[in-house]
């Protein structure tokens, strides 16, 4: 048998990173941390895993090609892989173990779980405090801003640096705080301070428009339903000092899709807010 040493060339043609906040108010800024694909020999065959760095759950897709090469499976391979974990993506070795073979591999990732199905049968906490009641400037569909992949977003029109809590339990997987900046124009969309929350269904929760340095949670931080994780504001696009709220979960393309979702308020289960009514938190 003639193997020659074996190269592994990792060609990131197809790296990509979208953010999971990229509508209209809050954009994500770019992760230092990232993805790696790693290969361990075991005598002639190849074992590629892959590392994901980052506080979120990713969906990697690879490909390999080269010369008289066999898989173990069939390809393109895509997985999932858990907030700083790592797991095996394939193995690789000789078609013809009588000859040379080479191959390189290419792959893509982003953030989020594609294959994630919400769970309908929750019913979330309204993110502000118990006995709290706020008005609703803009249901799902509103004809402000609501349209398109966000149209399953609810403004909350509240005080500045009011309490905001998570709606559900889930880990810190994102947010900003930086920015001092908003109003009604195209230049502040990019400035809305915000967290989102990754659920254990693989959903995700938006909670933007908050107030500068308003971030009280950590990133990678594990938060309970009810726990305080920011104060509001009126940052990015905005009309006025407001939380803007929505669930989503993330498509085979990299783009988002908002979710309509249940709430618990104190006159009981709302699928629908109207706007200009107020609603407590139960």
């Amino acid at each position: 048998m003639k193997l020659s040493p074996q190269s592994i060339l990792l060609l990131l043609l197809f790296l990509f990173q979208p953010g999971i906040a990229t509508n209209l108010y809050a954009q994500a800024p770019k992760e230092e941390k990232s993805v790696e694909v790693n290969s361990v020999r075991t005598n002639d065959t190849f074992h590629l895993n892959a590392t994901n760095k980052n506080p979120y759950s990713i969906t990697l897709t690879i490909e390999v090609s080269g010369d008289n090469f066999k898989l173990n499976t069939r390809q393109p391979v895509t997985k999932i892989i858990e907030p700083n974990s790592t797991k095996h993506l394939l193995s690789v070795f000789a078609d013809d173990k009588e000859k040379n073979f080479k191959f390189n591999t290419s792959y893509k990732w982003i953030m989020g779980n594609t294959r994630a199905s919400h769970n309908d049968s929750y019913i979330y906490s309204l993110p502000f405090s118990k006995g709290k009641s706020y008005r609703v400037g803009q249901s799902y569909d509103g004809d402000f801003s609501h349209n398109g992949n966000i149209r399953y977003s609810v403004d909350f029109m509240m005080p500045l640096k009011s309490q905001i809590r998570a709606a559900r339990s889930g880990y810190v997987v994102q947010l900003k705080e930086d920015s001092n900046r908003g109003g009604k124009a195209e230049v502040f969309k990019d400035q809305s301070n915000f967290v989102v929350i990754e659920h254990e269904d693989g959903t995700f929760a938006e909670y933007a428009h908050l107030s500068k340095n308003g971030v009280l949670v950590e990133l990678g931080q594990k938060v309970r339903e009810g726990q305080i994780i920011g104060l509001s504001g009126n940052t990015g696009y905005s009309t006025g000092p407001h939380l803007h709220f929505m669930v989503l979960k993330v498509n085979e393309d990299g783009t988002n899709e908002s979710l309509p979702v249940r709430f618990k308020t104190e006159s009981g289960i709302v699928e629908r807010f109207e706007e200009g009514k107020f609603y407590m938190a139960h």
